[in-house]
């Protein structure tokens, strides 16, 4: 056997493993970039508030309002939201400044529908999906 014959056997057995150890590094790093995310809950919205979420089933990112909000890096973006108001319903709208289309949830201590955990498949009040549609939100009595 060669000796250029040779170099050229244990180059390729040093490819084969590097292109292992890399593949093998590639799998692991999917598994971990695939993990799932910490359990989210609508019990974890603070009382008095209505909490708005990018994921279905209380997922993604969670922003909440007390009074009103216009969304700004979440517009258009919800997909989940439950409404922990003490007495009034809360209302959201397509539209910037409260204006639009909208769905409104009571408050738990009404009864009724007070929270959606996927937007996408309309909810009882309407049966029209809601996902990526929410631009404001607002407290409402009555």
């Amino acid at each position: 056997m060669s000796v250029v014959r040779r170099a050229s056997q244990v180059g390729g057995l040093r490819a084969r493993i590097a292109t292992t150890i890399i593949t093998g590094a590639l799998v692991g790093g999917a598994v971990v970039a695939t993990a799932p995310a910490a359990s989210a809950a609508f019990q974890d919205c603070l009382f008095e508030t209505s909490c708005l979420w990018t994921g279905e089933n209380y997922t993604g990112t969670r922003g909440h309002f007390s009074n009103s909000v216009v969304l700004s890096t979440t517009n258009n973006k919800i997909n989940s939201v439950y409404n922990n108001g003490r007495s009034l319903r809360a209302s959201y709208y397509d539209n910037a400044n409260h204006t639009g289309a909208s769905i409104t949830l009571n408050n738990p201590t009404r009864g009724g529908q007070c929270r959606d955990p996927k937007l996408s498949n309309g909810i009882d009040a309407n049966p029209t999906p809601f996902h990526n549609r929410i631009s404001s939100a607002t407290f409402i009595s009555g």
